[in-house]
């Protein structure tokens, strides 16, 4: 059985109501099941090991109405994670602790806690990876890089940190806002992208096929 599939199927037995765990189709279900056999997916996975993630942009909680009221600085360390690191040839498909289902690039690293607690989902990314997030109203989902964050509201969307300097986010589905420690909260409509460079989000239309083929299979858009 897949991997994430299966992994899938113990989350719900154990699932909050508060969170809906997202849709894995069938073309992407098999891109899973040819990556894994093709020998194409790898990673070394890393687990209750002390990880600092303290070079990442710290989001901030917007007020806004019916919502967060107070702004406060997201955790900065995680004294017990997992980390997840993929070769720099290979791809990986993994499932997070809420059901989201995650597929890492080549190259790619991903930190994120044994367990989310609070209303609040933080996961840290070096590299690429695209984001299938499981939709919860109390908790949010956000993606720190060295560069932004990205904060969820139960979608699928595209992120790409190669450096320290740079960040891309793609939206494919959903709505998704980005920010960085220097500027306000920018939200994003599907089909858009954000370029992140010095502090400054720039938003444009992008063709957002080659990222969903990306996840079946049908072409490396990297």
């Amino acid at each position: 059985m897949i991997a994430v599939v299966a992994c899938l199927t113990i989350y719900l037995k154990h699932s909050s109501p508060d969170i809906t765990p997202p849709m894995i189709s069938e073309e992407i279900s098999m891109a899973i099941e040819k990556c894994e056999k093709s020998g194409m997916s790898g990673a070394i996975i890393e687990k209750g090991s002390a990880v600092s993630t303290q070079k990442f942009a710290v989001s901030r909680k917007k007020e806004t109405t019916g919502h967060h009221s107070e702004q406060k600085d997201v955790v900065a360390d995680m004294l017990s994670a997992t980390k997840v690191t993929t070769y720099y040839d290979k791809e990986f498909w993994l499932t997070l602790p809420d059901g989201s289902v995650v597929h890492l690039g080549s190259n790619t690293r991903i930190i994120y806690p044994e367990k989310f607690d609070g209303d609040s989902r933080d996961v840290y990314l070096e590299g690429e990876a695209y984001f299938m997030v499981a939709k919860s109203d109390v908790s949010r989902f956000t993606v720190h890089t060295a560069t932004a964050a990205t904060t969820v509201y139960g979608t699928e969307f595209n992120v790409s940190a190669p450096g320290d300097d740079r960040c891309e986010v793609v939206l494919v589905k959903g709505s998704v806002s980005v920010s960085t420690p220097t500027s306000g909260e920018l939200m994003l409509k599907p089909g858009e992208g954000a370029e992140i460079a010095d502090g400054t989000i720039t938003v444009s239309e992008v063709d957002v096929t080659p990222y969903e083929a990306w996840n079946t299979g049908r072409i490396d858009h990297g």
